[in-house]
């Protein structure tokens, strides 16, 4: 994750990391939010643990296309709006003949 105005750390991203998820403010093209809290501060995040299609290894299924933090006066933090977009390139054959019988 990359560093941003924040409290101590508390060992979460790095737990994170470990467990192969990447924050969306880090996906490719992201940009980080300035603020998230009225202290200043990035306190809200999303993970999305990113799996592969099965033809294709390489091929991500989950893409981040945007991260909107949103205004909002009802609470202390705001609202972090995240775009994302599943996208499966598996063969569906075998689905459409089980429905099939």
């Amino acid at each position: 994750m990359q560093k941003l105005s924040q409290p101590p750390d508390d060992k979460v991203a790095s737990t994170m990391d470990q467990a192969g998820f990447l924050c969306t403010y880090d996906a490719p093209g992201m940009d980080t939010p300035l603020f998230t809290h009225w202290t200043n501060t990035v306190v809200d995040f999303a993970y999305l643990r990113q799996e592969f299609s099965k033809e294709q290894s390489r091929s991500p299924m989950w893409s981040v296309k945007g991260v909107y933090v949103v205004p909002a006066v009802i609470s202390d933090h705001l609202p972090v709006v995240h775009d994302l977009v599943f996208d499966p390139t598996e063969d569906r054959a075998d689905t459409d003949t089980n429905k099939e019988q």
